[in-house]
């Protein structure tokens, strides 16, 4: 299970750091479309995600990605 956070305490945590409303929505939309790559706090690539149901808070969530083993890499196949 992926650790996930509301819209609105992702937001307010962007705005104590001194990001407007504004900006902080339109930032993580972006990041969405591009699918930019962040780092979890243990240093690895993830992506940002987004669960949106109807009736229901926004939920954010980082996924690791997961990195091709060498030895995967070296098969022919």
């Amino acid at each position: 299970m992926h650790p996930s956070l509301t819209k609105k305490e992702v937001v307010d945590y962007l705005k104590k750091a001194g990001i407007a409303e504004r900006t902080a929505e339109r930032r993580l939309k972006e990041i969405l479309e591009i699918g930019t790559e962040l780092k979890t706090n243990e240093g690895k690539p993830a992506k940002l995600r987004v669960d949106v149901m109807p009736g229901k808070p926004t939920i954010y969530r980082l996924e690791t990605i997961e990195q091709p083993n060498e030895k995967d890499e070296d098969l022919p196949f």
